[in-house]
């Protein structure tokens, strides 16, 4: 019976120690209060390849476009498409609109986490719409909204 809680002991001892733990960066433009603010973003720098502006969205996100496969990989041409929808709002609007791009499959599965907290709430509504509108073809595409990004696959 010793022997049973000392082991039970460790096992939770264990179980603490390998708990992940929440590591928020702050960068030097951000003020300390942004660390409470979940949706915040601490990054932004345009990848030239993809066009896509590569963002560290922590927390929850406004609106996630994830692709997904169910064995013949993932529907580049939708991806491009929303790549090419997200540069010609940018350069519509002005309005920086960042897009955390997440790989986490093993045939190109990937989220686009999107803060859009730039737009007021009705733009949010229109820009979301937008979005569904150019991707109604899609065949293996989800929507979420308000949402927690997924972590990389490793």
């Amino acid at each position: 019976m010793k022997i049973f809680s000392i082991y039970i002991s460790f096992l939770l001892a264990g179980c603490f120690a390998c708990s992940p733990k929440t590591n928020q960066v702050v960068s030097a433009n951000q003020k300390e209060d942004s660390v409470a603010h979940p949706a915040k973003v601490d990054s932004v720098a345009l990848n030239p390849d993809t066009t896509t502006v590569k963002t560290s969205v922590t927390g929850v996100a406004r609106f996630i476009v994830s692709f997904y496969s169910i064995g013949e990989g993932t529907e580049q041409n939708q991806i491009q498409k929303l790549e090419s929808f997200l540069l010609l709002f940018r350069q519509r609007t002005g309005k920086n609109i960042p897009a955390e791009k997440t790989s986490w499959g093993r045939e190109g599965e990937l989220d686009y986490c999107i803060s859009l907290s730039e737009l007021s709430s009705g733009d949010q509504s229109m820009f979301i719409r937008d979005v569904k509108e150019e991707l109604k073809t899609a065949r293996w595409v989800n929507f979420s909204e308000n949402s927690p990004c997924r972590k990389p696959r490793r």
